[in-house]
């Protein structure tokens, strides 16, 4: 098993990947401690739902617990920061999208069993779920950095300043604000699956295209959108997809079409 390891830290490329996973790591233990013990400028813990927030969260409780979409009792314990009224339906209005609360759902849903197994609240404002959901934004956040690694490590060749880049794109701009001082909103979502789909969509350019390819790729834009609601339309993308593999087929017909014609020239001259 060691001189497996050692063979394997031989290789420059695998040490890399080892060294942007260390990095990324580092990173994401920061982060939630940063999250975990950090206050707002009035004192109160920053791993809470706060402003936008609280109507993305409110999505998960009314949807996995309550299995519905009156967000009545959501709003008791949000306090409807932002007075909206009600719908057409007489149910109270939520203008933000369900995505961010539905995506959550890994965080939230073992995190209510915690909560109903240590006999905390049920009804999915217990310490234990905010914290949980509002961490996924950490995880998100961070984990993105991983495919803009990538993308410059595959296109560049630049491990190290591709590396570089998006740890200081992370520190530097909104990605770490929204991550560690004002969570629970859509753009951890948008941030990690755009960044994953751009990935996806620029590694298929080195493999043959199927109609598979277009396929998984057009998902991933979707999730994204699915996120936040302003992320750039998934349709444009895909649509480049499939017109790059259109012309490939025409252009494999083609020569194909013209190698036949020559055989049988060839044929007939002989």
């Amino acid at each position: 098993m060691a001189s497996r390891f050692r063979g394997a830290l031989a290789d420059a490329e695998t040490r890399w990947r080892w060294l942007a996973l260390a990095l990324v790591g580092c990173v994401l233990v920061a982060s939630s401690v940063a999250l975990f013990v950090g206050e707002d400028g009035q004192g109160r813990p920053v791993a809470r739902p706060y402003a936008d927030a609280p109507y993305y969260y409110a999505w998960a409780p009314t949807l996995f617990l309550d299995h519905d979409v009156d967000f009545t009792n959501q709003y008791r314990e949000t306090k409807n920061w932002y007075r909206f009224g009600v719908t057409p339906t007489r149910k109270p209005a939520n203008v933000f999208g369900a995505g961010p609360g539905i995506l959550s759902a890994p965080a939230f849903l073992p995190a209510h069993a915690a909560a109903v197994v240590s006999g905390e609240r049920e009804d999915g404002f217990s310490r234990v779920e905010l914290v949980a959901t509002m961490w996924l934004s950490v995880l998100l956040s961070v984990t993105a950095l991983v495919f803009p690694y990538r993308i410059a490590a595959r296109r560049l060749g630049a491990r190290g300043a591709g590396l570089a880049a998006a740890l200081l794109v992370f520190a530097a701009g909104p990605v770490v604000y929204y991550a560690v001082r004002q969570p629970g909103y859509a753009h951890p979502f948008a941030t990690f699956f755009a960044a994953w789909f751009v990935d996806a969509w620029d590694a298929s350019f080195d493999r043959r295209r199927t109609s598979s390819t277009a396929a998984n790729a057009k998902q991933r834009p979707q999730v994204a959108s699915c996120g936040r609601a302003s992320t750039a339309s998934p349709n444009a993308a895909p649509s480049s997809i499939h017109v790059r593999a259109v012309r490939r087929r025409s252009n494999e017909a083609s020569h194909a079409s013209t190698n036949h014609a020559a055989k049988k020239v060839a044929n007939g001259c002989a």
